[in-house]
Formats: structure tokens, C-alpha cells, sequence
């Protein structure tokens, strides 16, 4: 059986090649239906309708303060 921590190792390496991935090709992730979506929504990010910078789901946008509340 595989351990706790390997596994939380594991998952701790694959959200940061999310991120470095959607980091490195952000360009491709800028809105709700683009080509790198399905790693923005694993990670649980969404794009701001107003501004179209990344953001967390029911909290206000670090950019323009756009809320979905």
C-alpha cells in the first residue's frame, strides 16, 4: 500500500507542474473556454469575466475587484 506522504508528495509534484505549465503558457489559458481549462479547473482557478485575470471561485479579482458575490 502505498504511504500517506508518498502520496501527498505526489500530489504536491503534480500541482506544481500545473502551475509551472499554466505559468509557462498562460497566454493559452486566458478565458472560461480555452485550450489549458481542464488544469485551471483542477486547480480550482477561474477567470474574471470583467478583466480576464485568474482568480479564485467567490472571491473578489486581485486585478479590477470584480466579485462574483
Amino acid at each position: 500500500m502505498i504511504e500517506r506522504a508518498a502520496l501527498l508528495g505526489e500530489i504536491a509534484r503534480l500541482r506544481a507542474a500545473i502551475r509551472q505549465t499554466l505559468a509557462d503558457n498562460g497566454h493559452l489559458a486566458d478565458g472560461d473556454v480555452c485550450t489549458l481549462r481542464i488544469l485551471k479547473d483542477a486547480l480550482g482557478i477561474h477567470t474574471c469575466r470583467k478583466c480576464g485575470a485568474d482568480m479564485q471561485p467567490g472571491v473578489t479579482c486581485p486585478e479590477c475587484g470584480w466579485s462574483t458575490t
